[in-house]
This record gives C-alpha cells, sequence and structure tokens, in this order.
C-alpha cells in the first residue's frame, strides 16, 4: 500500500490544475474527492441534480444513498463548473471526447479519474504515487485529525459495518507520513 499523502501534497497536486473553463471539470472532481472523501464510481455516477444547496447526494454501491456536505471550496468549483457547462447531459461529469464532438457529452468513467489524477500528479512533479484512494485516505486523516467520531467518519464514507471504517483509520494511521514544515 503506497504512503497516504499529506494533506498538502494532495493540494500541491489540485494546484497544478490551470486556470480556465476547460479545466473547472478536473479541479470540480479534484475538490470534492479531497473535500468529501468520495469514491472514484460515487463521482463518476453522480448527477446534475444530486447537488444542492451545499451537499451532494452520493449513490454508494448497491441502493445505498448518502448525502454529504460539500468544504466551501468544493461547493464554489461544483457551482463554477455546472455555470460553464452547455449540455443538457444529466451527469455531473462529462467526458470531453473529441471523437463523439461535444453535441453528445458521455459520463466520466472512474478510469477517466484516475488518469486525471496520474496527469496532474506528474504536471506537480509529486514522485509519490496518488490514486483516487489516496484522495479517500488524505480525506479520513484531515477529518480524524479534527477529532471526528469514528461513527461520523463511518456516516461519511459510506460504509455500512464499523469494522470497514476502523480498517481504513488504521490503514491511514501506518501510512500517514510525517508532514514537512
Amino acid at each position: 500500500m503506497p504512503p497516504t499523502p499529506t494533506v498538502a501534497e494532495v493540494a500541491q497536486l489540485i494546484a497544478a490544475v490551470p486556470a480556465g473553463a476547460v479545466y473547472d471539470r478536473d479541479r470540480t472532481l479534484l475538490e470534492l474527492l479531497l473535500g468529501c472523501g468520495l469514491t472514484t464510481g460515487e463521482l463518476a455516477r453522480a448527477q446534475r441534480g444530486d447537488v444542492q444547496a451545499g451537499t451532494i447526494m452520493v449513490r454508494g454501491s448497491r441502493t445505498r444513498t448518502r448525502t454529504v456536505s460539500l468544504t466551501n471550496q468544493a461547493t464554489f468549483y461544483v457551482e463554477r463548473y455546472l455555470h460553464s457547462r452547455r449540455d443538457n447531459s444529466p451527469h455531473l461529469f462529462v467526458r470531453h471526447d473529441r471523437a463523439l464532438g461535444s453535441n453528445r457529452p458521455g459520463q466520466l468513467t472512474p478510469r477517466s479519474i484516475q488518469r486525471t489524477i496520474e496527469r496532474y500528479r506528474k504536471i506537480a512533479g509529486i514522485k509519490l504515487k496518488i490514486t483516487p484512494a489516496s484522495f479517500r485516505r488524505a480525506f479520513v486523516q484531515r477529518i480524524i485529525s479534527h477529532g471526528t467520531s469514528i461513527e461520523l467518519v463511518r456516516k461519511l464514507l459510506g460504509h455500512s459495518h464499523p469494522v470497514s471504517t476502523r480498517r481504513l483509520i488504521n490503514l491511514v494511521s501506518e501510512t500517514t507520513r510525517p508532514a514537512i514544515i
């Protein structure tokens, strides 16, 4: 298991996204991964109508859903991204597929999200392997360091069993590297 990146390393990766409307999608999905602890599958399944008043309804595995609060930063980027969109797709994130043209935006896939993270990791010059799961672990690291209870962490992550949450918290504790100041 690769080490858990520090929040600063994840922030460095997010900062590597260039400014501009074309990159709003990428910045928004990275902000949601870090700010909400979502999985790539949950992010790929998200619909436009799932975002309301600073929250996002998350469709987990099977038929489970949960509502997660967005950070102020994630809310800002979601609103900006949705405002810049010119399509009618119900999907929150659409792919920019030049072969299909802009008239047929398709749903972004979990693999596309993985590629996006890898692209910006390279641009940021980060040597540490950062994956979508790294964002989830960085999210857990951040909320645990602020004293969030294990029960609330379980609910935020959508775990049905506390054992899954404890396992993830233990993994984060074992793989967390000290921040360099």
